[in-house]
């Protein structure tokens, strides 16, 4: 919730939150309030899993 609009900058602040929490899943799972963002992420289709986690880690290549 901001006045920042959107762009490609959205598509990889996105692809990064979602590739840690998947990186993290076994701390995530300990917390049952943390726990529904796994529940997210695993209800999301594969597509839109591999285009997070590819976006992720092309951002993160860029970084270095």
């Amino acid at each position: 919730m901001s006045d920042y609009s959107d762009g490609d900058w959205t598509k990889k602040w996105d692809a990064l939150f979602w590739n840690f929490v998947n990186d993290n899943r076994v701390f995530f799972e300990t917390n049952p309030r943390l726990g529904m963002m796994l529940r997210t992420l695993d209800k999301m289709t594969n597509d839109k899993k591999t285009e997070h986690f590819t976006i992720a880690q092309q951002t993160i290549k860029d970084l270095k």
